[in-house]
């Protein structure tokens, strides 16, 4: 009997980073709805900025500049296998690749945008509930210019049950 579906909620809140409502950009150095910034500042920008940015979905998106990251506490149950979905992009004018490291509870993995790369690109990365009823997800540019990786509409899938 499968009680879980990958049809179920999001279990990210914010994960399109639409709130607060801004009007060009703004930067955030403690929180923002759902998520707690860990490192540097991070920026929301509303696409009605210009400058060639844009959002995937919605009007707004996160910017991680020079290092910048956050997190998330997200509900989960250990037997539990997840699929955690992001777009990321690049800052129209960086100078080379963007990098950043995602974290989900244990689960690691480092992504590269290269300069060639034009708008978003989606990525999942698969992981097991934490044990105990939390997982942590993080996100942080390990890019250290200050054009950093662009990211959107973060959400998480349940993928199945080891049950």
């Amino acid at each position: 009997e499968r009680i879980w579906s990958a049809a179920s909620v999001n279990l990210v809140v914010n994960g399109g980073f639409e709130d607060p409502a801004i009007d060009n950009y703004r930067f955030f150095d403690e929180s923002i709805s759902g998520w707690t910034v860990s490192r540097d500042r991070i920026e929301i920008i509303n696409q009605s900025y210009g400058q060639g940015l844009q959002a995937r979905s919605g009007r707004q998106f996160l910017a991680l500049n020079g290092g910048g990251g956050l997190y998330q506490e997200i509900s989960t149950r250990p037997d539990t296998i997840y699929r955690l979905v992001f777009h990321m992009a690049r800052e129209p004018d960086a100078k080379g690749p963007t990098t950043l490291v995602v974290n989900a509870g244990t689960t690691r993995a480092d992504y590269t945008i290269p300069l060639a790369q034009s708008g978003y690109r989606r990525e999942t990365l698969s992981f097991k509930g934490a044990v105990g009823t939390v997982t942590r997800i993080a996100i942080s540019s390990t890019t250290a210019a200050e054009a950093g990786p662009l990211v959107d509409d973060v959400s998480i899938e349940v993928a199945g049950s080891e049950e």
